[in-house]
C-alpha cells in the first residue's frame, strides 16, 4: 500500500469514529471535527480557521451552518471587539452520546 491508500484508509476510519462518538448522522466529517476543536470556553474563529487549514470565509460558512442548527453560537470579545470566539451550546454538547463517552 502506498501513502495515499493508507492515508485514504485512516481518514475513513477516523470517520467512523466519529460518527459513532456524535449521535447526529447528519454530520458531515468537517463538521464533527469542527466541534470537537471547540473548547468549552469558547476558540476564536481565527484560530479554528488556522486549525482546520480553511480560509475565514470558509470558516464563516461552516460555522453559520452549525449556528442555524444552534449547535454553537457566536460572540464577540469584551476587550477587542473585532474578536469573534464560538462555543458550543448545551444543544450541540447533546450530540455527544452519553454511551460513547462511557467507553472512554
Amino acid at each position: 500500500m502506498d501513502f495515499g491508500e493508507l492515508l485514504k484508509v485512516f481518514l475513513l476510519d477516523l470517520q467512523s469514529i466519529f460518527r459513532y462518538r456524535v449521535s447526529s448522522p447528519d454530520l458531515t466529517l468537517p463538521q464533527i471535527l469542527l466541534l470537537s476543536s471547540i473548547s468549552s470556553e469558547g476558540t476564536d474563529m481565527s484560530s479554528l480557521s488556522k486549525q482546520m487549514g480553511v480560509d475565514n470565509s470558509t470558516m464563516t460558512r461552516l460555522i453559520g451552518v452549525l449556528i442555524r442548527n444552534k449547535w454553537v453560537e457566536k460572540y464577540k470579545d469584551d476587550n477587542d471587539r473585532r474578536v469573534v470566539f464560538v462555543k458550543i451550546t448545551s444543544k450541540g454538547c447533546l450530540l455527544y452520546t452519553s454511551d460513547a463517552a462511557d467507553d472512554t
